[in-house]
């Protein structure tokens, strides 16, 4: 821990306190952590049962590799409960008040005259909350309402459906950062659950925060399963703006010329499931091709690799050199293989005279031929570069 951070005792124990994330570290043991929520706040300062054992509140029991809670022995037991007493911890403004100044820009005369609750949680959006105002969220471009009570979204616009959080827990909610991954069909502005619904051609996932985030004074004031104190640890807004994350388009939209995407700067995974009617799926060297049907009366011809095990974070679109190749699907299932030839065995080279055509990622590619103001894709297109792959974060989002 930093030396110069204030100090308290606790039953003998040094703990220094961190202002920037309030919370007390146990100087000896800095994963021995101390919480205001876990306190009970009497404004002039606070109080918590706290055992001598454990260093720590008895429900954060930590136990060594040799202890066994259902096992303990009733001496050890009583020990333990014997060990745990009521201790007391000065306010915060009293423990660091220079750290308080710097980050919620109060005065001295604030740090003597109002509690810390007044000082670290946002008055303004406590009292408009707690007046019955609700807190709203932006989710590309349309604004909802949350209704804390049904675990709903409940748009400002009456031509949209609410959206019910619940039923997109068990599919899109990472619970490491207790937050909703939403796909947004921009078409239309409606979340849609691309796990049961893949006709959706141009989709964007956003980021969106759990109620406890969304809307801590409700859970709060209604629940009864947190205390105010949880509020020092919640940036308290009352209009949020959802963070779009990346984009997911159909393998079938990239067949249609007229197609154009609206957010190229987004990362963007391209969706052909296994049983695509326009596509068929050759696996080559822990690769999949995918290549569109040539009975399908589609406008061009598409050719797609990308890892068979990173699907479909990792594709790229083959792009013949020349125009009288563009309708060869042979020829690019062939492309294709060579490239994945120089991925497996060659990836550092750069070009090779054996290979008649380009592989491009998903948003070079989108941004040749499917941009809003489309590029001239000939005077762009790279020499038989190999395009760089992402190693894409594994476990973050819902699996397709």
């Amino acid at each position: 821990m930093e030396a110069n951070l204030p100090e308290i005792e606790i039953c003998d124990t040094i703990f220094q306190f961190d202002i920037d994330n309030l919370v007390l570290i146990e100087k000896k043991d800095p994963y021995n952590l101390l919480f205001f929520n876990e306190m009970l706040d009497h404004l002039t300062h606070y109080e918590f049962f706290y055992s001598k054992i454990n260093k720590n509140t008895p429900t954060e029991r930590r136990l060594g590799p040799a202890d066994d809670i259902f096992n303990e022995s009733e001496k050890s037991k009583e020990e333990f409960a014997q060990s745990t007493v009521k201790v007391s911890v000065p306010r915060i403004a009293e423990i660091d008040p220079e750290g308080m100044m710097r980050k919620y820009g109060c005065s001295r005369d604030d740090i003597k005259n109002k509690t810390d609750f007044d000082i670290i949680v946002n008055q303004d959006v406590l009292r408009r909350r707690v007046s019955g105002e609700r807190v709203k969220i932006d989710i590309a471009g349309i604004v909802y309402e949350i209704d804390a009570i049904t675990n709903s979204l409940r748009p400002l616009n009456g031509d949209m459906d609410s959206i019910k959080l619940t039923e997109y827990r068990y599919d899109y909610f990472i619970d490491d950062e207790s937050c909703y991954y939403l796909y947004c069909n921009m078409n239309d502005g409606r979340i849609v659950d691309l796990l049961r619904d893949q006709t959706v051609e141009n989709s964007i996932e956003f980021k969106v925060p759990d109620l406890t985030n969304l809307d801590p004074i409700a859970v709060i004031n209604n629940f009864h399963f947190l205390t105010d104190l949880e509020l020092y640890y919640q940036d308290l807004k009352m209009f949020h703006i959802a963070e779009p994350s990346q984009q997911q388009i159909n393998g079938n939209a990239l067949l249609n010329s007229d197609f154009t995407v609206k957010n190229p700067d987004l990362k963007t995974l391209i969706l052909i499931s296994e049983n695509d009617p326009d596509f068929t799926l050759k696996e080559y060297r822990n690769y999949i091709i995918a290549s569109s049907n040539e009975s399908r009366l589609l406008d061009k011809d598409l050719t797609v690799i990308f890892e068979k095990n990173n699907k479909p974070e990792n594709a790229q679109v083959i792009i013949p050199a020349s125009k009288q190749s563009t309708n060869n699907i042979e020829q690019g299932i062939n492309e294709a293989m060579k490239h994945i030839d120089i991925l497996v065995d060659n990836p550092n080279i750069i070009s090779n005279s054996s290979v008649l055509s380009n592989a491009l990622s998903i948003n070079q590619y989108l941004e040749l031929y499917h941009s809003q103001g489309k590029l001239e894709a000939k005077k762009l297109l790279p020499k038989n570069e190999k395009s760089a792959i992402e190693n894409p974060q594994k476990g973050t989002r819902p699996k397709f």
